[in-house]
C-alpha cells in the first residue's frame, strides 16, 4: 500500500511481509535540512502507526547535502523512534552518491540499535532477500 509520494520520495508499507520501505529519488538533493527532517519524520511517524518487523530504506538515488546537525539529529530519531518499536531489522541500499553513502555509514556506526540488526546492501533484491528471510523459514 502506498502510504507517501513526492519528488523526492516513496513510502510504502506491506502488511503481508511487515514490512516499510522508503525509496529517495535523486531530486533530493534539492533538499534543505527542513525539508530532510520532515521526511525522514515522515518514515518514522510510519514505522510507529504500522509497527512494521522489517524496514527498507532503498538510498541509491539519495543526495544528502545537508548540516551535521540535521545528521545528528536523524541518528537521536532512528534510534529512539525505531528502537521503541517493533522492528527486527533494517536493510539499507547504499547511496550512489559518495559523500551520502559516507554520511550513511557514519550514522550507522553512532546508532548500533539494542534488539535491531542493521545491514547495508548494494541492491534491493539482497536486502529482501536478508529483511524476508525469516517470513521464508516460517
Amino acid at each position: 500500500m502506498l502510504l507517501y509520494i513526492d519528488e523526492y520520495q516513496t513510502i510504502k508499507h506491506d502488511r503481508s511481509k511487515s514490512l516499510v520501505e522508503t525509496d529517495w529519488t535523486n531530486a533530493s538533493s534539492k533538499l534543505i535540512d527542513k525539508s530532510h527532517k520532515r521526511r525522514f519524520d515522515n518514515i518514522a511517524c510510519y514505522v510507529e502507526r504500522y509497527k512494521p518487523q522489517h524496514v527498507l530504506a532503498n538510498m541509491e538515488q539519495l543526495v544528502y547535502k545537508g548540516s551535521a546537525n540535521v545528521q545528528k539529529w536523524a541518528e537521536q530519531m532512528i534510534y529512539t523512534k525505531f528502537t521503541a518499536s517493533s522492528v527486527q531489522k533494517i536493510a539499507f541500499i547504499k547511496s550512489n552518491d559518495l559523500i551520502t553513502r559516507v554520511l550513511m555509514e557514519q550514522v550507522l556506526a553512532e546508532i548500533a540499535m539494542k534488539n535491531v540488526r542493521t545491514e547495508v546492501f548494494d541492491s534491493i533484491e539482497e536486502a529482501k532477500k536478508w529483511l524476508l528471510e525469516d517470513i521464508a523459514v516460517q
